[in-house]
């Protein structure tokens, strides 16, 4: 069995590539496995999953077939809650497992050596590059705290943004972005696939497209079916924004002027 890593950012599309990959057949994506909040991560500080160190931690959730049907029962439990169809796969039908991650959590783990280390494991490296349009996204989820389906039919309410904490925040989405692209070029060009968000995510022919190449990158064959989930901010900056003219100003004013253009 292949392994597998996306290696990410938040409000990148990551949620979508995970949903779909988890749609083939023969791959499975844990998800995130390193913020606080996720499953495994309590699991791991309860003593239940490996916690003498975060590299054992992470091979166990690699290498482990009681852990892979344990994660089985509960995502069917969830798809059963929710009444979604339920997807159990067996380990043997499985030829590619991975997770996802933030760049962050390898960045403040010192985690970089981990890929350098597993020789194995594909990196799908799913990035933003536009950081504006990324720090937008967080803003509007955390004000309407809904993520949109393509039928949803929900009005975003416009905000006001603080630039002050704008500025700051684009200096570290920026230093994010600095580190998985250094990340990224250390490792053999063979085991990469890259994909920038904005060329992926401009239509439904481009979406397939990506999962496409992705299916193949994790040697399985395509499959037509993706996931139904799409990004929450659609709409140009001056309708979502209602300090739109201020918001303006500060960006032309800095040194991610060029970002208005993108």
């Amino acid at each position: 069995m292949r392994r597998h890593l996306i290696l990410t950012h938040g409000r990148s599309g990551s949620n979508f590539l995970t949903n779909s990959l988890n749609l083939h057949p023969q791959i499975v994506n844990y998800g995130e496995v390193l913020g606080d909040w996720t499953l495994p991560s309590k699991l791991r500080r309860v003593g239940l999953l490996e916690n003498q160190s975060l590299p054992s931690y992470l091979d166990q959730l690699y290498n482990s077939k009681a852990l892979f049907y344990c994660a089985q029962a509960w995502s069917a439990k969830q798809h059963l809650i929710k009444h979604k169809p339920v997807n159990l796969k067996r380990h043997s039908a499985v030829k590619s497992l991975g997770i996802k991650e933030f760049g962050i959590h390898f960045q403040r783990n010192g985690l970089a050596d981990y890929l350098q280390d597993h020789h194995d494991i594909d990196v799908i490296y799913l990035y933003r590059e536009n950081i504006l349009d990324r720090y937008i996204s967080v803003q509007s989820l955390q004000r309407n705290r809904v993520v949109l389906s393509e039928s949803s039919t929900t009005r975003l309410a416009k905000m006001t943004i603080d630039i002050d904490d704008m500025m700051q925040s684009l200096d570290v989405l920026r230093g994010e972005l600095d580190y998985t692209h250094q990340l990224i070029a250390s490792l053999a060009p063979n085991r990469v696939l890259t994909i920038r968000y904005e060329d992926a995510f401009k239509d439904g022919i481009c979406l397939q497209a990506m999962c496409n190449q992705v299916f193949q990158f994790l040697g399985v064959e395509t499959i037509a079916e993706k996931s139904q989930q799409k990004k929450i901010l659609s709409r140009s900056l001056e309708q979502v924004i209602d300090n739109f003219d201020d918001f303006q100003s500060a960006i032309h004013r800095s040194q991610y002027s060029n970002l208005l253009a993108v």
